[in-house]
């Protein structure tokens, strides 16, 4: 009986496990740029996602601090040129920090 206790724990912390994996995985957004600044935080953006039904609307995020430059360029670019600024968001929570950002043609 010990024996099942002891297994059946383990099966329910391996499952926990692969379920917390997949909910820090970070998303891609195909977004438009709303604003773009600097503050205490570092480099940030409002951004708004252009899906049908958008997952958030002009929520501000902050740009990886060692990339923080080469974001906000590829940022201000696609501001001024009226593109879509891809990112790869961990959380759509203000102030989740953008790991990687890509101009769109779209």
């Amino acid at each position: 009986m010990k024996a099942k206790k002891i297994c059946f724990l383990v099966v329910v912390l391996v499952l926990t496990s692969f379920l917390l994996v997949s909910i820090a995985s970070a998303t891609w957004y195909k977004c438009t740029i709303d604003r773009v600044g600097v503050g205490s935080a570092g480099y940030s953006v409002y951004l708004t996602d252009t899906a049908a039904v958008p997952a958030f609307t002009k929520k501000w995020f902050v740009l990886k601090a060692d990339i923080g430059k080469e974001l906000l360029a590829i940022a201000l670019t696609a501001q001024v040129n009226g593109k879509i600024f891809w990112v790869n968001l961990p959380a759509i929570t203000g102030g989740s920090i953008i790991s990687d950002g890509f101009m769109l043609e779209e």
